[in-house]
């Protein structure tokens, strides 16, 4: 993530609170669509280099550009990669849990600021959009 990724939720916060303060029920959502391919980067390269670190801001700062550059050199690592990616978009425990730590990690300093919301990866969608499929939308 990045701080482009905060421009929508802090606005749609705003808009939730002046709405909840006018006495409007607001059921707040937000995807931000974190869980591809450079995620899976991500994730292999902890699981290959750092499995037991407990991961920081500063950590995250810094390995994403290896891990790029790993991704980009290695057509092995490429490929564990992105099946990591597809891992995690099909539930996968060990890198729900893996991508759990790094958004935690991630958001604490917004949750800080007292933006409030609720978690969730993006796999909550996936029944959703498999039931829309089947109905043609």
């Amino acid at each position: 993530m990045h701080v482009g990724h905060l421009r929508s939720p802090i606005i749609g916060d705003t808009l939730a609170r002046l709405l909840e303060y006018s006495n409007v029920e607001v059921l707040r959502r937000n995807h931000v669509g974190d869980w591809g391919t450079q995620l899976g980067m991500l994730i292999e390269y902890i699981f290959e280099n750092f499995p037991a670190v407990m991961i920081t801001i500063e950590y995250l700062e810094v390995h994403p550009m290896a891990s790029q550059k790993k991704y980009d050199n290695d057509p092995d690592f490429k490929k564990k990669a992105q099946r990591g990616a597809v891992l995690l978009q099909n539930g996968d425990p060990v890198y729900v849990e893996a991508w759990a730590r790094i958004s935690l990690q991630e958001n604490t300093p917004i949750s800080d600021k007292g933006i409030r919301r609720n978690l969730v990866g993006i796999a909550i969608f996936r029944p959703i959009s498999d039931d829309s499929r089947m109905v043609g939308i």
